[in-house]
């Protein structure tokens, strides 16, 4: 199992560095192009200038605007720049031909189109696309990154979640095959074995249901039916499913709520999370358990227990999936419990005050 993750997160990692090589290299070449293509429209464009000022002035006359006549050095002294000076010096002592014949002192000329605030707009624009793509491609890869490592974190989840659940449906299952044998053997006395069969296919029947809920939630598979519900009528009926256990056991369940408290909810999930968490006070409560629901902004419910305070161990695990702590029982109950109360917006919380246990929920 640890090698197949393994391996499948080796893949993950190549994929995305093939995936960047290969972005970059697109990019590279796209920037290539752009430049190839506008240096040589700027060309084009630089020619066609050229040959309208050939075909419309008329050369007879002499007629050429100052910006392309220029006879002598002199003449061109302050005008041109380095380079095209350098240039006007080349032709002026070179003298090109036309035809067979030197063009005579007095006809000499450079006719030319200045291109540099072209060529400086191109040279900004690439370095501008080029500083976009590369930021790009590390936002990117740093965003793939991110997304690798939740993708390695939610796989190592599922897998843990599979194992657990495993692990956890095989205890009941021999629990209840050792005592058919026993019964089949003679030597487990059937009454006995009945009840071990009954209480271990609940809890399985618990564990499988709290498990199909989770992988709802997980596959996104769970929609929530919302409507007006009052909070205090569906805390009285989670409590009623404790009260049994509670009274043989003599401990007292109190609920402060002096008046009903309306909210948009789904009921079955918020059912669920108040009997999840009655469910588990009442087995580390020793002689009361205290319910306290208070409106401000927010309903804010309270679930007290006089048991043993919870240690710090367990509040930084008590809402991880398959932990259970020293009376717990399948260690999904107070996961589904979380999970449910975030789709409601909220946040649930544990903590140990006065020697007691204390879960808030705001929602």
């Amino acid at each position: 199992m640890k090698s197949a993750g393994k391996n499948e997160t080796l893949t993950n990692r190549k994929a995305v560095m093939l995936m960047m090589t290969a972005l970059v290299a697109v990019i590279m070449i796209l920037l290539a192009v752009f430049w190839l293509s506008e240096s040589q429209e700027i060309r084009i464009r630089a020619e066609k200038s050229i040959r309208q000022t050939m075909v419309n002035e008329a050369y007879e006359d002499h007629t050429l605007p100052p910006a392309y006549e220029f006879y002598t050095e002199e003449l061109a002294e302050g005008i041109l720049n380095e380079a095209e000076t350098d240039l006007l010096n080349h032709y002026n002592e070179n003298r090109a031909r036309r035809g067979d014949e030197f063009i005579s002192e007095d006809e000499r000329l450079i006719l030319y189109t200045d291109v540099s605030y072209s060529v400086h707009a191109l040279h900004s624009s690439l370095v501008i696309m080029a500083l976009g793509a590369a930021l790009s491609v590390l936002l990117l890869f740093f965003i793939s990154r991110r997304l690798l490592i939740l993708l390695e974190k939610k796989d190592n989840g599922m897998r843990n979640f599979f194992a657990n659940a495993s692990h956890e449906l095989k205890t009941p299952l021999m629990a209840i095959r050792g005592n058919v044998d026993g019964i089949r053997s003679g030597y487990v006395e059937p009454e006995k074995a009945y009840d071990v069969i009954e209480k271990e296919t609940e809890r399985m029947s618990a564990l499988i249901g709290s498990i199909l809920d989770l992988s709802k939630l997980d596959s996104g598979a769970v929609h929530m039916e919302v409507t007006m519900n009052d909070v205090r009528e569906i805390l009285y009926d989670a409590a009623g499913i404790i009260l049994p256990e509670a009274d043989k056991r003599g401990i007292q369940v109190n609920i402060e709520a002096a008046e009903p408290l309306f909210m948009e909810c789904d009921e079955r999930m918020i059912f669920s999370t108040f009997s999840n968490i009655l469910t588990n006070a009442l087995r580390y409560a020793e002689r009361e358990i205290s319910v306290r629901i208070e409106k401000q902004d927010k309903i804010i419910i309270r679930f007290i227990n006089d048991g043993v305070p919870i240690s710090d161990e367990e509040i930084a695990h008590i809402f991880d999936r398959f932990y259970k702590g020293d009376k717990g029982q399948t260690g999904l109950g107070m996961a589904l419990a979380q999970e449910y109360v975030n789709l409601h917006g909220g946040e649930i919380s544990a903590a140990a005050r006065d020697n007691r246990t204390e879960f808030v929920i705001i929602i």
